[in-house]
């Protein structure tokens, strides 16, 4: 019962002092620890030379391996097809008419006429036998001829024509004058005389019309003739007994005429045109893509058939050809047609009719016009021209004689990362080698000439040239060799290495370059057209020339820096609280050479926020052995003290950025890196929380 009241007692009193004494119970707080690693990596010193690409050899040593492509000898930088456009214009070769052949009969009734009193008598005695006497010179006058179906006018060329006389009176004739004029003006065509004709006897003439303009109607005349008469023989007087005249014209080729032309070729033409600008011998090209372009005009009054073939550049065995009937030209112009060809897969055949020459294509063209009937003017002035275009031809294989030229490769030069994270010190290298490795899949012979190497530091502006006994004469690189046109390619392999052995290469890497320059020639075919015409060449394959080069990690180092950036994890939900951290760094190297380290924090935008080792710690070098090879890693502990705002930065912190300065002991002098030495380093935290 007494305890009872003594608790109420209190709890009275406890809310006596809460309400009216306006008390307060205090939060008790504390401080934790919590340790969170932060870091782990382990260093190697190819990552630390940041090398693109390092292998190691049968006893682990380190290679640095660096690799640069420095040429590549393609088909265009031998020749490429330029765009061109090759046109030719062919005038009409021959122009032909239809033949004729015009009769007409002069009559005994005729020359009785024309003849005076003897004719009269002649007229007198028909059907009649009576002796004829002496018949004087007689002019029988012209006879219209009328050719005016078939032409209209023609200026010839060449034509011949035929005059035949058939003496068809019961008498001889002699001294027989005979012309053939246009009538419209009286221009004489032809003219000529025939001594003597028999009785029923024929005689025949032949004349040359080249250079005559010939109209459609034509005066035919027998000038003259005489008779020596019936010889004192009576015959039978018949006044419808004739000579007859025989014109016949054929073989005609006018330079222009308004005739009914006969179905025939106006143009059959072939030749060859050169490609020009081409600095190679070209016997064969295979193309890859391209086009030609053929653009056909005509100034013919007259559709024209066109024939355009190019039978050196064939597809599946077919050659290029445009066929079109082009229409009719309007007076004063011409007539075009375009055909535009894709040439992606022809072969050009550039080696001409009979193989022995190059860069010729051989063309081919027929020009040609049916028969109509209808009358129409055709002139050897007209013209037939031909356009053709390649445009963008991108060959795909090449054969021929690819010339005794001089290439120059460079000056040029390659930037060298090997060594891109040594900030300062000095690095001394054994030994090195440097090579050019030439892989050629060019039927082609070559002579490569080294005329100047050099590496560049650009930290320090300081320039090694190379130097060597036979370095810079010249090497030769044999051909590649094919299936007779076809792939697979055999290409040939020239490896020219440069080391100690030959050059000052020590001298040259030990400048620690991250600039090579270079200057090379390489002379084409060097002993003349060996091949025959028969180097060739692949679009897609090449002379590839690569510079290598190999650091055998056999080393000397001096205050060399090195440097290199780690991610860190850092992750808390709460680190408000945080008051205080303590770092633990640990590093276990494996390397024969002693470190000193320096710990820099960087933020996410790469800026370094802190720094939490100032390079002051040496990181010992491991145990070496008697072989000189590291038998036992060497632990160094290094402890880190931050304070609250510190703390903030290493938590606002991504990333850890490490800079080792490097010193190798001074015996042995070089000393190897092998693949399996590494520095194992690993950062924790102790933080102080604050709990309330």
């Amino acid at each position: 019962m007494n305890r009872i009241y003594v608790i109420l007692g209190i709890l009275v009193a406890c809310w006596v002092l809460f309400t009216v004494g306006g008390c307060k119970v205090e939060e008790a707080g504390w401080d934790t620890r919590i340790l969170t690693p932060l870091v782990k990596s382990s260093l190697k010193l190819d990552k630390l030379l940041d090398q693109e690409l390092s292998n190691s050899d049968s006893t682990h040593l380190i290679q640095l391996v660096y690799r640069s492509g420095l040429y590549d000898l393609a088909i265009d930088s031998f020749f490429h097809f330029s765009d061109t456009s090759l046109n030719n214009t062919f005038k009409i070769q021959k122009l032909s008419l239809y033949s004729t052949t015009v009769n007409y009969p002069i009559t005994l009734g005729t020359l009785a006429r024309n003849a005076g009193t003897i004719g009269q008598l002649l007229l007198f005695l028909n059907g009649t036998t009576q002796i004829i006497p002496a018949i004087p010179v007689v002019n029988p006058g012209p006879v219209l001829i009328n050719a005016d179906t078939l032409f209209t006018s023609m200026t010839l060329d060449s034509g011949n024509l035929d005059l035949v006389l058939y003496n068809g009176l019961p008498i001889p004739i002699t001294d027989v004058k005979f012309e053939l004029r246009n009538q419209s003006n009286g221009a004489l065509i032809v003219t000529g005389t025939f001594p003597y004709i028999g009785v029923h006897a024929t005689e025949m003439q032949t004349y040359d019309l080249s250079g005559k303009t010939v109209e459609a109607k034509l005066n035919a005349q027998l000038i003259s003739l005489t008779s020596p008469g019936s010889g004192g023989v009576p015959v039978l007087i018949d006044t419808s007994n004739a000579i007859n005249a025989s014109l016949k014209v054929y073989n005609l080729h006018p330079s222009t005429a308004n005739a009914i032309w006969p179905a025939q070729d106006l143009i059959n033409d072939a030749y060859y045109f050169k490609v020009e600008g081409l600095p190679v011998e070209l016997k064969e090209s295979r193309i890859q893509s391209g086009k030609a372009i053929i653009t056909l005009y005509s100034t013919l009054q007259d559709s024209v058939k066109f024939t355009y073939r190019l039978p050196s550049a064939k597809k599946n065995g077919v050659p290029l050809e445009a066929f079109k009937i082009l229409d009719p030209a309007p007076p004063g112009g011409s007539s075009k047609y375009i055909k535009e060809e894709d040439l992606s897969g022809y072969i050009l055949d550039l080696s001409g009719e009979n193989g022995d020459s190059f860069n010729l294509l051989y063309n081919q063209i027929i020009g040609s016009v049916d028969s109509t009937g209808i009358m129409k003017t055709f002139s050897k002035t007209d013209s037939i021209y031909i356009d053709l275009s390649f445009i963008d031809l991108q060959p795909s294989y090449a054969r021929g004689y690819l010339n005794d030229t001089t290439l120059f490769v460079g000056p040029d030069k390659r930037n060298l990362t090997v060594f891109d994270k040594i900030k300062k010190g000095k690095l001394e290298i054994n030994k090195a080698r440097l090579s050019l490795d030439i892989e050629n899949k060019i039927g082609l012979d070559l002579q490569l000439k080294v005329n100047e190497m050099k590496s560049f530091n650009s930290k320090q502006n300081k320039e090694v040239k190379l130097t060597g006994t036979d370095l810079f004469l010249p090497k030769n690189i044999p051909r590649a060799t094919d299936q007779n046109g076809f792939p697979p390619i055999n290409p040939s392999k020239t490896h020219i290495e440069i080391n100690e052995g030959n050059s000052n290469m020590t001298d040259f890497i030990n400048n620690l370059p991250d600039e090579i320059s270079y200057a090379l020639e390489l002379r084409c075919n060097p002993n003349g057209n060996v091949s025959n015409h028969h180097d060739f060449i692949y679009g897609n394959e090449f002379l590839s020339m690569d510079l290598n080069l190999e650091i055998p990690m056999e080393i000397k180092a001096e205050g060399l820096t090195l440097c290199d950036t780690i991610a860190m994890n850092l992750q808390s939900k709460d680190i408000s609280n945080i008051k205080s951290a303590t770092i633990f760094t640990f590093f276990n190297n494996g390397f024969p050479v002693d470190a000193s380290i320096e710990l820099y924090l960087m933020n996410t935008a790469g800026q370094i926020t802190d720094t939490l080792m100032n390079g002051k710690n040496t990181i010992k070098a491991g145990k070496i052995g008697s072989d000189y090879k590291v038998q036992q890693a060497l632990e160094t502990k290094v402890v880190i003290e931050l304070d609250e705002q510190q703390v903030q930065r290493l938590l606002n912190a991504n990333k850890v950025y490490v800079v080792a300065t490097l010193n190798t002991p001074s015996d042995p002098l070089h000393v190897k890196i092998y693949d399996y030495y590494s520095i194992d380093f690993q950062m924790t935290a102790d933080f102080i929380y604050s709990v309330k």
